[in-house]
């Protein structure tokens, strides 16, 4: 159905810029994160037996559960649900601003359409590094299609690595995003999953046995599609997937440190504000989707289970088939481990760099005591300087 956005009295979109970039999501995500990391390791205060607290009208006294196990537990299916919402919001960002269009708040707020959605994120996994607009990526992460564009302080071999280095984490969010979605909903919606704080998986090849996980995972029911006779038909599974609390700690951090730019850079555009950019590169990438990752040269995220089917014979006897076990894993190349292996934490962590304001950017308040919306910020109401 067609909205009526070309209606739009486009005078509203400088206070409703100027409204969204007054906030940041990445706050967002990293209280989460402070939460998740709290509760793994609480302090003697927080296990307390007679915690309490107040907020308005509401008192209440809690109790944390004293058993490592339980809030291991907890902390899985938190970051879960914690990792999916950030890569959605980063994707959703990404698409948002990816066409500098006048008001980024309502792209990123019509695309409802999870169907397309979901085609729009497996063709990020799927292009090629060939294939991506780096002025654009650049555009929308450093603020311009070049470091000169942006008024950056880096040089054409900084900007060129950290553009490879997104595309390197773009896709690999987007992959995480569409293969974990079944754990994911199973973990948001009805808590239907069955989370387990010390789940060991072993397989054994020619004698040796090679351990796939052991650690925290959670069990769930879904359906897979498969093709029988010619016919697409759903077939249940139940799926032990292992849950990587540190690697998703980390890849949620690095989402932020993106938001944290799109946001600055934006702001730079649609509010005329100075700002900062994160500058990360391809060994902090490879090291942030590896860590936690990595088992016996191997990606392992979990095992399903396909669920039996019964028939009854002739002779009325109950006949269970369909019993199969499926591994998830994906073999790692060489350099890749060697990138790993080779990772300075000193060296190659990520640095900040300032973001200029611009005089192509530059805002004049059209009335400062004017505006549209009841939760502008003041001066918000205002258009480019040199239009």
């Amino acid at each position: 159905m067609k909205d009526n956005y070309d209606k739009l009295a486009r005078e509203i979109f400088p206070e409703m810029n100027a409204s969204l970039y007054q906030s940041s999501p990445s706050t967002y995500f990293r209280m989460r994160l402070a939460s998740a990391a709290l509760h793994l390791k609480p302090t003697a205060d927080m296990l307390a037996s007679d915690q309490s607290m107040s907020y308005g009208v509401v008192s209440a006294k809690w109790e944390l559960p004293s058993d490592d196990r339980v809030r291991v537990e907890f902390v899985s299916l938190d970051v879960t649900v914690l990792f999916h919402h950030a890569a959605e919001t980063l994707i959703r960002l990404l698409f948002a601003h990816r066409d500098t269009p006048n008001c980024p708040w309502l792209e990123v707020t019509r695309l409802t359409d999870f169907k397309k959605f979901k085609q729009s994120v497996d063709q990020l996994r799927k292009t090629k590094k060939s294939a991506w607009d780096r002025k654009k990526l650049g555009v929308v992460l450093l603020g311009g299609a070049t470091p000169e564009d942006a008024g950056l302080d880096i040089d054409q071999e900084t900007w060129d690595e950290h553009i490879d280095a997104s595309i390197i984490f773009f896709s690999d969010v987007a992959g995480r995003l569409l293969d974990g979605a079944n754990m994911y909903n199973t973990a948001k919606h009805g808590l239907a999953g069955i989370v387990d704080s010390s789940t060991r998986m072993e397989m054994e090849t020619d004698g040796v046995t090679h351990v796939l996980n052991d650690g925290p995972s959670i069990a769930y029911p879904h359906r897979v599609k498969e093709r029988v006779d010619g016919v697409d038909q759903l077939k249940w599974q139940i799926s032990l997937d292992a849950v990587l609390i540190d690697s998703d700690m980390l890849m949620i951090e690095a989402i932020c440190k993106y938001i944290d730019s799109i946001f600055d850079v934006a702001r730079r555009r649609y509010v005329g504000e100075a700002g900062a950019v994160w500058i990360l590169n391809s060994s902090f990438i490879y090291t942030t989707i590896l860590k936690g990752r990595v088992t016996a040269a191997q990606l392992v995220s979990g095992v399903a289970f396909d669920v039996a089917t019964a028939s009854t014979g002739p002779d009325g006897e109950r006949k269970l088939s369909g019993i199969g076990v499926n591994l998830k894993s994906l073999r790692i190349s060489d350099e890749v481990i060697e990138v790993l292996e080779s990772y300075d934490d000193e060296m190659d962590a990520p640095r900040v760099v300032d973001l200029p304001a611009q005089e192509r950017y530059r805002r004049v308040t059209v009335d400062p005591n004017s505006h549209i919306l009841p939760f502008s910020p003041p001066g918000s109401h205002s258009v480019l300087a040199n239009s």
